[in-house]
């Protein structure tokens, strides 16, 4: 039946060449990875007006740039997330995506960026006040307390805190 189609010119191909159609249409062949999932999460977040996400992503003014439109370039920008559990990750909330503000984040930095927290400066470093109480060991209530109630430079509070910190544990130790 086939051959027939084909010497009597009822048909063009043995099927050969919808499989190289198929081929030349494929751009990357890609989709069915988890990386393209992440890019198209991306895209959709900020592009399409009827995703879940839109209002956070999209309707607040955060973009996909250009050249990361085409998933190829994410790709070659970004490659694959070096480790299970990986997400893209925007450096500063409030830019859009692209090479210079995005990241491959774990679970715990992803829910430390987001625009709930408040950045604190410390010796030169963005930091949750969470983070700086546990790197200088005093507790976070005491630094809360002296940042956001009594105004305090944040850098100026933990000098206070472990000045305090220090006298304490000599007075413990001469007693």
């Amino acid at each position: 039946m086939q051959l027939y189609g084909l010497t009597s010119g009822g048909t063009a191909s043995c099927g050969c060449l919808r499989s190289e159609a198929a081929a030349r249409r494929r751009t990357h062949g890609m989709s069915k990875t988890r990386v393209y999932r992440i890019w198209a999460g991306m895209v959709s977040r900020c592009a399409g007006s009827t995703a879940l996400k839109h209002k956070n992503y999209g309707a607040r003014g955060i973009t996909v740039c250009q050249r990361w439109l085409r998933f190829e370039n994410f790709y070659a920008d970004m490659g694959e997330p070096p480790f299970t559990g990986a997400s893209i990750d925007r450096k500063h909330n409030d830019k859009g995506y692209s090479k210079s503000n995005c990241r491959w984040a774990t679970t715990k930095e992803q829910s430390a960026n987001t625009r709930r927290n408040k950045w604190y400066e410390c010796r030169g470093q963005r930091l949750l006040l969470k983070d700086i109480a546990n790197s200088a060991g005093i507790t976070f209530s005491a630094l809360y307390y002296r940042v956001n109630k009594l105004q305090e430079p944040t850098t100026e509070a933990v000098k206070h805190l472990t000045r305090n910190r220090k006298l304490n544990q000599l007075e413990k130790e001469t007693a």
